[in-house]
């Protein structure tokens, strides 16, 4: 299964006013072994929150390009486009994640296990899932998985028409259900953003 590194921060004045400066990857990055591409973008909320994704073949390759000293060039880059501390988290994709990141607005939703139910959470943000594969403006399919970094933590990538369109559905309510017996046992956070592929 492909790895999906996402990294988030308050955006740079410099990604704000400029974001085609930041389109073209460093070659240390392109070309790195395992390095399948990336998407760059800001949060649709309020345009100041920063999002790189990063695909890869597997975390071994995340891992070696991260301790490869030719990634200080894409740390750098990355640096210029944000104006704090960033979060990083990357998760075991169930499939590919081409249609949720290519979306006119992509669902970044993270939730975080309360009490350490961690199998549960998986298990019902799949549920989750295929209910919002049946909704309008769905543009499937829906990727989700485990990060590496915490089992308790379950991210989930859904592309949509527009974030109204996701909206939308949970005002229709076909989903409480499954979602209140996720927030029963998990805390989660959600945004929409418009990605561009870097190149």
């Amino acid at each position: 299964m492909p790895i999906v590194q996402i990294s988030s921060a308050p955006a740079s004045d410099l990604l704000i006013s400029s974001p085609e400066t930041f389109q073209t990857v460093p070659a240390s990055l392109k070309n790195a072994a395992g390095y399948k591409g990336g998407y760059y973008g800001l949060g649709l909320e309020d345009g100041k929150v920063a999002h790189w994704v990063a695909i890869w073949e597997s975390d071994e390759f995340r891992q070696k390009f991260g301790a490869d000293p030719a990634s200080a060039e894409a740390i750098e880059q990355l640096k210029k486009g944000i104006a704090g501390p960033p979060t990083r988290i990357g998760f075991n994709s169930s499939t590919d994640p081409t249609a949720a990141l290519t979306s006119p607005a992509v669902e970044i939703a993270t939730f975080t296990a309360k009490g350490g139910e961690s199998d549960k959470l998986l298990s019902l943000v799949g549920e989750l899932a295929k209910g919002l594969e049946a909704s309008a403006g769905i543009h499937k399919p829906i990727v989700y998985g485990p990060t590496v970094e915490d089992a308790n933590k379950v991210v989930l990538l859904a592309g949509w028409d527009s974030a109204e369109a996701h909206q939308a559905v949970v005002k229709g309510g076909s989903l409480s259900g499954v979602f209140g017996q996720i927030t029963a046992i998990a805390d989660f956070t959600v945004g929409h953003s418009a990605l561009k592929a870097t190149a």
